[in-house]
Formats: structure tokens, sequence, C-alpha cells
């Protein structure tokens, strides 16, 4: 006999187990239409949550990068060699693609890259005037 033709839920002791579930399971009565349910009272947290520091100094803003780097995570390309999925050939591919590219299709990447570089100078004078 097939066994996508067995009707499992005919097996005996699987109805036992559900018969046996049925019977255990925690039947709650309806709510009226229009009724709200009661409230349950707040737990107390084991830890209480600690409040942010507020002179804590700022984190550094985080460098620009080039028009290379922005393609090559446009790409999805990691150049981290900690990563496990890291692979050189394909860096080497994307590089190659980057070289070919045409001359408006450069301008575009420099253009992210110019505006990412203001980026940071006008987020790092203002972390240096906070400091």
């Amino acid at each position: 006999m097939p066994l996508y033709s067995l009707n499992i839920w005919n097996a005996p002791k699987l109805t036992a187990a559900l018969k046996k579930r049925a019977a255990t399971k925690k039947v709650t009565p309806k709510r009226k239409a229009g009724t709200k349910k009661a409230a349950a009272p707040k737990k107390k947290s084991k830890k209480e949550k600690t409040k942010k520091d507020t002179n804590a100094p700022k984190p550094k803003p985080k460098p620009y990068l080039s028009a290379f780097h922005l393609f090559r995570i446009f790409n999805g390309v990691t150049n981290d060699r900690q990563d496990p999925s890291f692979d050189r050939e394909e860096l080497c591919v994307v590089s190659t693609n980057f070289k070919a590219l045409t001359a408006a299709e450069r301008a575009y990447w420099d253009d992210k890259a110019a505006a990412d570089k203001t980026r940071y100078f006008a987020e790092l004078a203002a972390y240096k005037s906070e400091a």
C-alpha cells in the first residue's frame, strides 16, 4: 500500500491521543458581546531598566566611503575576511566591473561618494563642537 494513501486520522493511537487532549483541554466561557476583558495586573520585572546617561560621550561619526566601496556594497559583496561568505574572486569581478563603468555611470558613484564625504565632515564638525 502506498504511503500517501494511508489515512493517518483513523489510526487508533492518534485518535486516542486526540481524545485525551480534548478531554484535558481547558474550556473558557465566552464573554457577552460588548464587554471588555479584565486588565491583567502588571508584572514586576526582575531587573529595573537602566536610564540612559545623557552625559555619556557621543559615538564618532562613521567614516565616508569611496565610490568603489559604495559600488561594492550596492553589488552585495563583502570585504570582511572574517566573514565566512567572503570570496576574493567576487571582489575581483566587482573591481573589474567598476573599472569598466562608463563616464556617466562612474559620475553617479562619484557624486554619491562626494555626498557621503560632505555628510561625514558635517557630522564630524558637530561631534567636535559637542566635545
